[in-house]
């Protein structure tokens, strides 16, 4: 990998070409799919960058993702540079999230250097006030709005102390530097994903089926022949396309998902209001099967956020204190796939059984899915959350 990064600073332009060609000889342009494994192998799904201590070069989302999609290109495409055909492989906003959370993340592995006065690259909870100190986060007011100090006046020091009655109603300094650091690592990910899935496309040869007017099954994936403006002409389809994911057990194809999370803006609050959108909604709540994996996939395309704003809210919120392992939207969406889990044989007898006996299991994902929605406004979760809860249902 380090002949990989080898560039051309100054000399002997020949030499160098020389240098590269010799390089490229020993390397298979099958080294771009071994390291799209090693990608795919760090997690599988967005939610896997919430680790509570992440490493910020090597953890899902972190440096090491954008290296291996650098290293990808050079050997796919047999080239020494690749800064002009980053563009043929991604979008303008995913260009922009990879470059945005690289600068993030040089930042905050800079400053954990500074603060342990070593290569040290885990951002540790001791460690995590020190580098939202450093880097000039305060803690806000949430209910007022704008970047309010706290009311001593002061970056708040979490370091061994835990979020306290007196912190409702704002999210502290570490709080904002975790969120920004998860939603980062989140875009990473899904960028590299999205450069390597491009990269190694190859032509489908499955059989078409047909599913419905304008939407396709092939090798196990869904197509959309007529791209975006399918979901213009009927806004509904963006959870229409989930229901067909998840009773016809197929995943959508790479394209078809970059067009949802494009789409998602369509998602206003007719829609929301809509009963038809509420019946697809409660559709997949009431399927026996992947009804956690859909809303996962739903949430990681934006769209899940889009039609349950309350639940946007929760995206990679944290809270910095001894009980919370995950991010507030990633503990629920674990325990939908909990929940979900208790129709296995494996599942706890009793457990089983009064899970069996529920004649509304769309509610109880219901509940599930919305439980937390209060910890957005920092304030009492439980009260906000049942305000919140009527207000939706």
């Amino acid at each position: 990998t380090a002949m990989l990064d080898a560039r051309l600073l100054a000399g002997d332009a020949e030499l160098f070409a020389d240098f590269w060609n010799r390089v490229l000889k020993q390397i298979p342009r099958a080294a771009a799919t071994r390291l799209r494994k090693l990608h795919l192998a760090r997690g599988p799904h967005a939610g896997s960058v919430h680790l509570l201590e992440p490493n910020v070069k090597e953890s899902p989302g972190g440096l090491r993702e954008i290296h291996l999609l650098e290293w990808g290109l050079k050997c796919h495409l047999r080239r020494s540079t690749i800064d002009t055909v980053f563009a043929d492989y991604l979008d303008d906003d995913d260009l922009e999230s990879l470059r945005a959370g690289r600068e993030f993340l040089w930042r905050v592995r800079h400053e954990l250097h500074f603060t342990t006065g070593r290569k040290h690259d885990v951002l540790e909870n001791e460690s995590k006030p020190l580098v939202a100190q450093a880097l000039a986060y305060s803690d806000r007011s949430v209910d007022g709005g704008g970047d309010a100090l706290a009311r001593d006046g002061h970056v708040r020091r979490v370091g061994t102390t835990n979020r306290t009655g007196a912190d409702r109603g704002r999210e502290l300094a570490v709080e904002a530097f975790l969120r920004d650091y998860y939603l980062h690592a989140s875009a990473i990910f899904h960028a590299v994903r999205l450069g390597f899935e491009r990269l190694l496309a190859r032509r489908k040869k499955g059989r078409r089926l047909l599913l419905e007017p304008g939407v396709l099954a092939i090798d196990n994936e869904i197509e959309l022949p007529a791209g975006e403006d399918w979901f213009v002409e009927d806004p509904l389809r963006l959870l229409r396309v989930f229901v067909l994911s998840q009773t016809r057990r197929l995943v959508l194809s790479e394209p078809v998902a970059g067009l949802v999370r494009q789409c998602t803006y369509l998602i206003d609050d007719d829609i929301r209001g809509s009963p038809e959108a509420r019946d697809l909604f409660l559709r997949i709540l009431k399927r026996k099967y992947r009804a956690a994996e859909t809303l996962r996939a739903m949430h990681e395309l934006g769209v899940l956020g889009a039609y349950l704003p309350e639940f946007g809210a929760t995206t990679c919120l944290v809270q910095y204190d001894i009980y919370h392992v995950y991010t507030v939207d990633e503990h629920t969406l674990v325990g939908l796939e909990q929940l979900e889990g208790l129709h296995r044989a494996d599942a706890s007898g009793s457990m089983r059984e009064i899970y069996e006996s529920l004649e509304r299991k769309d509610l109880l994902f219901l509940g599930m899915l919305l439980h937390d929605v209060g910890k957005s406004r920092r304030s009492e979760h439980i009260s906000e959350g049942l305000e919140m809860g009527r207000t939706l249902c």
